[in-house]
């Protein structure tokens, strides 16, 4: 098998290097073996037993979708975006706040807005470049979602290539570990993975041919609104026909199996990342390629404490992260779920307004994110 990399990641902000360090030199922890075989699903059983005998045309492509075999050259038909042309000298060029896969990204203005541009300056643009980034554009720019980063235009003449995407304050990443600001409550916690659902039903269910991103982790969502959004960013890995192509510490076992593939690969990796929402520790810390592979094949998964977790979402992410593809719920279910559970939440507990009220505190943890 080849060795798996980590991809690099576009998000827009300064702490680049944190990632990849973290991983290399910090201690060891033990993960969670992954049992999970059952599906328990709250679907109601008769209701699923009448599809089954009577599925409708649209319950029958949707199936088909849901089996289809990414690792086709064919299996992503070809689709365009739309965006804007923007002339390279109409978009003023700061300093570099992120970057990685094929281009650097910076913070810029167009037409007195300020921007995140990313941008390709290799004067020796070739071919196989322009189309990555072209690929990479066109996905991107298919997206209309509040939880998805939207393009606002691009200039695709060569060897000025850019485009131009609305800015944020800074990724996930940021948020969960090198920020000052590092506590949340539960409900927080849960808007978070809630608003990633979303986004990620959209991606998967809301375009048509669905994107499937392949790269699913804290450093591609950002954080906007003081912290109060978020959006999934980075698509330079969709389409492509590496199977193991991705960042192994959020990767599903079939593709460190070099086996076909699904959207079920994007439902394990948020289920990774809700784990890290909730911990706020890196999932598989301190082990290498081979190391993650190995264990995740071997079924076992991030240590999760129940206790922290609410029941709906503890389920969501034990089903997410099982070893078997069929066995993942879709993002229809995860996103009702994680609603749900939203709703079941209260702002601020019981115990938690009692530990505010006798510290003097009462600040919103997010308060001092910008």
């Amino acid at each position: 098998m080849k060795e798996t990399k980590e991809s690099d990641s576009d998000h827009y902000s300064s702490d680049d290097d944190h990632y990849s360090d973290d991983f290399e030199n910090s201690p060891k922890k033990s993960p969670t073996k992954d049992t999970s075989t059952k599906d328990t699903s709250t679907i109601d059983t008769s209701e699923a037993k009448e599809k089954e005998q009577d599925p409708g045309p649209e319950q029958k492509q949707e199936e088909q979708e849901e089996t289809k075999d990414f690792t086709k050259e064919d299996s992503l038909p070809p689709s365009s975006g739309d965006w804007k042309e923007i002339p390279f000298n109409s978009i003023e060029i700061e300093e570099q706040i992120g970057g990685g896969g094929v281009g650097l990204v910076h913070r810029g203005y167009y037409q007195d807005r300020e921007v995140a541009v990313k941008t390709l300056f290799d004067p020796k643009v070739n071919e196989a470049l322009k189309a990555e980034f072209m690929n990479e554009l066109i996905q991107t720019s298919r997206c209309q979602h509040p939880n998805v980063v939207s393009v606002i235009g691009a200039c695709n003449q060569p060897p000025h290539l850019c485009f131009v995407m609305e800015i944020c304050d800074c990724s996930l990443f940021d948020l969960l570990h090198t920020s000052h600001t590092n506590s949340f409550t539960p409900r927080q916690r849960l808007d978070m993975c809630t608003q990633i659902a979303r986004g990620m039903e959209y991606l998967h269910y809301g375009l048509k041919p669905p994107l499937v991103h392949r790269d699913i982790k804290s450093h591609n969502v950002l954080v906007k609104d003081e912290g109060r959004t978020l959006k999934i960013c980075d698509f330079g890995l969709v389409g492509t026909s590496t199977v193991t192509a991705g960042t192994p510490n959020y990767m599903a076992p079939e593709l460190f199996q070099s086996q076909p593939f699904s959207k079920a690969v994007d439902v394990y990796a948020y289920s990774i990342m809700c784990a890290e929402i909730f911990t706020q520790q890196l999932p598989f810390r301190g082990y290498d390629v081979e190391d993650i592979r190995k264990v995740v094949v071997e079924g076992e998964r991030p240590e999760l404490l129940s206790i922290d977790v609410p029941d709906r979402v503890m389920d969501i992410i034990v089903r997410g992260w099982s070893g078997k593809p069929e066995d993942r719920p879709n993002f229809h279910e995860i996103t009702e779920e994680m609603e749900k559970a939203l709703e079941e939440t209260p702002e601020v507990s019981a115990l938690e307004e009692m530990d505010m009220l006798m510290s003097g505190g009462g600040g919103d943890a997010l308060d001092g994110l910008m």
